[in-house]
């Protein structure tokens, strides 16, 4: 009877779109998505960029099965070809979730209850509810909201991720259209699983993969290709892998460099000495910039083929000229050499050994400190470590002038992470 008295209230309620829609708007994103987009109006409210975007529908959005003319394909066309009024760039970064058409209506009968017990609940005083009727109206007002986040999971159940399949038709999208069904896992929770489970998302990559991707589509007719606009393709073209994020491209990547067998990389190409620049293969790397080239693994191993060579010429050559105007003596008992060569110790006497300390002391491009750091671990220290019995000891010392002062706030953040990265000697001075 109750309810009954509060029809006429429901009925000044304009529209029950706005209860779901606002309950959608609560969802929290999760990884690996980089955002989480509820409800557009319009494509413009979903960013065009380089990450990973799910985009959940509007109630009126509906989908049903094996039906090319839902009102959420309309939808998530738009959207995927168009960011307001310019073209959509970055198309290979969305997919979307819609809700069900056949359960959007228990949904919504769901809603208009939880609407009554919550009006009533808001009038008990000015409805004279008695101890017995506020309680069984608010066990009714937690039961019906039960029911609606319940029913919420259910009718959004729709995922569609765009593809293109680049063996039938390179310039029609085409969707992939999975149901998540029902559970007490949030919505992002399911198109996550979902999604990695069809591998229509990667947050981890093989290098062998990443190098079929670059021989089947990307480096047909050229050596190399610069990473920056590798990660744009990446993002772009829906008939390329979905990586989650960029740090995915980039650990495989540097995977990839610990072998010869999938691509070398190299800072840039020198037309003047027809080759690369700081070329790279078949070691550790551990970070790079984006304008570095990614170079085929057969033309890298030549080039470091051919280093070697020149390498060993020149070490020839200059041996050559050392050993052409002395002679070579041979060493006594007491371990002295005659002659003005080289003497080899035969006899019990001391061996003098020289070089026995190496020091060096640079100072860094804090545009480039990986890149740089990087460069002398590979080139100069990696050398050193493999002397053997060689203590190598590395320091990594800052010096910071700040004519107008540190501000507070960034002395008390730099000293605590100080603290926690256990750096013992740091300090603020005037």
């Amino acid at each position: 009877m109750i309810q009954n008295r509060h029809c006429a209230k429901l009925q000044k309620i304009v529209l029950l779109r706005f209860p779901i829609e606002n309950r959608l708007k609560k969802i929290r994103k999760e990884a690996p998505f980089a955002g989480i987009h509820v409800c557009p109006t319009s494509s413009n409210d979903v960013p065009d960029d380089q990450a990973v975007r799910l985009v959940i529908l509007r109630s009126r959005d509906t989908y049903r099965r094996n039906n090319a003319k839902s009102d959420a394909l309309k939808t998530v066309e738009d959207i995927l070809n168009n960011r307001g009024t310019s073209p959509r760039i970055y198309r290979n970064m969305l997919a979307f979730v819609a809700p069900d058409l056949d359960k959007i209506g228990a949904l919504q009968q769901e809603v208009k209850r939880f609407i009554a017990w919550n009006s009533i609940m808001s009038d008990k005083d000015d409805l004279n509810l008695d101890g017995n009727q506020v309680r069984e109206t608010q066990n009714n007002l937690n039961r019906s909201n039960d029911i609606v986040e319940m029913r919420l999971k259910e009718t959004y159940c729709w995922l569609l991720v765009p593809f293109i399949d680049q063996y039938e038709d390179m310039k029609t999208i085409q969707w992939e259209i999975s149901d998540l069904g029902g559970g007490s896992d949030t919505i992002v929770t399911k198109a996550s699983r979902k999604m990695l489970q069809g591998e229509q998302i990667i947050t981890k990559w093989a290098p062998a993969l990443l190098q079929m991707s670059l021989d089947d589509l990307l480096w047909r007719d050229t050596k190399d290709i610069q990473v920056k606009k590798l990660w744009e393709y990446l993002s772009t073209y829906c008939y390329l892998p979905r990586l989650s994020s960029y740090s995915v491209l980039e650990e495989a990547i540097c995977s990839g460099l610990a072998s010869d067998e999938y691509f070398g990389i190299a800072a840039a190409y020198s037309e003047e000495k027809s080759r690369y620049v700081d070329l790279k293969l078949n070691q550790t790397v551990f970070s790079f910039n984006q304008t570095d080239l990614l170079v085929k693994p057969a033309v890298a191993v030549e080039q470091k083929r051919k280093e070697e060579r020149e390498r060993a010429e020149a070490e020839n050559a200059n041996n050559g000229n050392q050993n052409g105007g002395h002679g070579t003596g041979t060493g006594t008992g007491d371990g002295t050499g005659t002659g003005n060569g080289t003497g080899t110790n035969n006899g019990g006497g001391s061996q003098h050994v020289i070089n026995k300390h190496f020091y060096m002391s640079v100072k860094l491009d804090n545009t480039r400190v990986n890149r740089d750091i990087n460069n002398y671990v590979q080139e100069i220290i990696q050398h050193l470590q493999a002397v053997d019995g060689a203590n190598v000891e590395l320091k990594f010392e800052v010096e910071v002038e700040a004519p107008n002062g540190i501000p507070s706030t960034t002395v008390r953040t730099v000293s605590e992470n100080c603290r926690t990265l256990h750096v013992t000697d740091f300090g603020f001075d005037d």
